[in-house]
């Protein structure tokens, strides 16, 4: 629906629809981990390094024709600001290109930090992302 005007009936039965959805999942979830004893996220991880150990594109049941497949490798760029020059770090930093990277920040500080961290700390400013979608069941209210 392209149109963010609906009524709140439409709305009412998409959220329910949306969460029935979500329970079907869990349960399917619960289902799986209880068969494999394992859950799917960790079925998938070992699936991906058993395919990529054994360069396989795919694993496919030959009888129904399902399977995994590995997808293209979405791109990724870095860049490497230990050896960039000076001057044009500061020329990325003067244009508010460069950011930290919070969870490597935290971790280290939590392993013990060093002067330069304790420093950057006043510069720090937290805020709020958008607010998480959460599904309620009934008994949550």
């Amino acid at each position: 629906m392209t149109d963010l005007m609906m009524s709140m009936q439409t709305a009412e039965d998409l959220a329910r629809a949306y969460a029935q959805l979500e329970k079907r999942k869990r349960e399917l979830d619960e289902m799986f981990k209880e068969s494999t004893g394992r859950t799917p996220a960790a079925v998938k991880d070992e699936l991906r390094q058993f395919m990529e150990l054994e360069r396989l594109d795919e694993i496919i049941d030959p009888e129904t024709g399902r399977g995994v497949r590995l997808g293209k490798p979405r791109r990724r760029t870095e860049w490497d600001t230990l050896s960039m020059p000076e001057g044009t770090a500061l020329a990325l930093k003067a244009l508010n290109l460069l950011d930290v990277r919070t969870s490597a920040f935290d971790a280290m500080d939590k392993a013990g930090g060093a002067i330069a961290l304790e420093e950057a700390k006043k510069y720090r400013i937290d805020g709020e992302t958008a607010a998480p979608f959460e599904v309620v069941r009934g008994s949550d209210r």
